[in-house]
């Protein structure tokens, strides 16, 4: 099994390194967390955040990270995630939440 997210709009990351749509692109919300299950041979990169400014950010986890994080970064249409390494199948769970 690939990488599981999850929210009001989820899915699962496709396996390999592709880059997977997370919230849907009409949507705004947080990113409420990032749980990696075990060190991460590649990276993971979350594209399409804000901070509490407004000003646009992303979010890279390095290699070998493990454990999780709760950044509560706004996303405006949507964000996206990509891995580096397809050998990260199975290894993260990202949960977020939508607003209508």
């Amino acid at each position: 099994m690939s990488a599981i997210i999850s929210g009001n709009a989820g899915g699962v990351l496709s396996a390999g390194t592709s880059v997977k749509q997370c919230a849907a692109a009409t949507k705004q919300g947080y990113l409420q967390q990032i749980i990696v299950t075990r060190a991460l041979v590649g990276t993971l990169t979350i594209v399409g955040l804000r901070n509490e400014a407004g000003v646009a950010l992303n979010l890279v986890l390095p290699i070998g990270f493990i454990g999780s994080i709760q950044p509560g970064c706004l996303y405006v249409g949507g964000f996206t995630a990509q891995k580096s390494s397809a050998s990260d199948d199975g290894a993260i769970i990202i949960t977020w939440s939508e607003s209508n």
